[in-house]
């Protein structure tokens, strides 16, 4: 029988792991314990029906992904720093600022910079394929700034301890400290890396949608495009994911590597978290792990 996808992310002092029929969320809380909690799964769609479509189920899953993530950092920090937590309907604000601050930093502000150069660049895809250069380099700038920050370089160690776990179950190896360890900290089907496609994917893409001279026309349709996008990048990062020939192998480097920003070497306390959660979902896939 092979391997049940389990896969998962870093939030504040805990990791959040999600099978095909549960999803789980351990956190590091205030005197050292471990609290761990089901987190509110929903069971994945039937066979036939439109959310399994190609594309559309990459559109789907990262919008509930996104929507899964917010709540369990807003959850995490909530347990992990009970004295300082805001309520349900800040929890709710941060999702819409972040969504609004998210657009336009990696949609609006490129394409309006990029418009400046129409005075020296006549040619559309010229424009948009600066445009996307230009988006590709805010987004790396975007991650190297925030890998500088202390309170997120915790976060990335436990996305690095999620990732080690992952490996240490995916290897058939006992699920201790000590081999998760000692696994990689990086890992072929990080979200950094269907992030990355999607940037990389946008410049082709965009490249054929023309170039209005009107700033907000082209802006409407980048985000009208951006789900498309999404739903292609998630099929090409499956597909690729699960290819280990030397030609693929290339492919994914780009992404494997930048995860060297987004994940740091774990404590080994940060691997007991990633563990536990692990076992709450998994015990309900193989009873042998719990």
């Amino acid at each position: 029988m092979g391997k049940v996808y389990i896969g998962g992310q870093a939030v504040i002092e805990g990791v959040l792991m999600q099978s095909p029929t549960a999803t789980a969320l351990a956190v590091r809380v205030p005197g050292g314990s471990i609290h761990v909690e089901d987190f509110g799964h929903e069971a994945p769609p039937p066979g036939r029906n439109w959310r399994n479509w190609p594309v559309v189920r990459g559109i789907w899953r990262m919008w509930k992904m996104f929507v899964m993530g917010m709540r369990s950092i807003n959850r995490s920090a909530a347990l992990a720093f009970p004295d300082e937590a805001g309520g349900e309907n800040s929890g709710a604000l941060t999702t819409v600022l972040a969504v609004v601050i998210a657009l336009a930093v990696f949609i609006a502000l490129p394409t309006v910079a990029a418009g400046y150069l129409a005075s020296f660049i006549t040619d559309p895809f010229v424009l948009n394929i600066a445009e996307g250069l230009l988006r590709l380099a805010i987004f790396l700038g975007y991650l190297w700034s925030v890998s500088r920050i202390k309170d997120i370089r915790r976060v990335f160690m436990y996305h690095g301890a999620e990732h080690k776990v992952v490996h240490c179950y995916e290897r058939d190896m006992e699920l201790t400290v000590e081999n998760a360890s000692g696994c990689p900290r990086l890992h072929p089907r990080c979200g950094t890396s269907f992030l990355l496609l999607i940037v990389i994917l946008s410049i082709v893409l965009f490249s054929l949608l023309g170039w209005s001279g009107a700033w907000y026309a082209r802006i409407g349709l980048r985000l009208a495009a951006l789900p498309v996008v999404a739903g292609l990048a998630y099929e090409l990062l499956r597909f690729v994911a699960r290819r280990e020939s030397l030609f693929w192998r290339v492919v994914r480097f780009p992404g494997i590597q930048l995860q060297r920003l987004t994940t740091r070497e774990p404590d080994d306390g940060m691997i007991e978290v990633a563990i536990a959660a692990f076992r709450r979902v998994a015990c309900t896939e193989e009873p042998s792990i719990g």
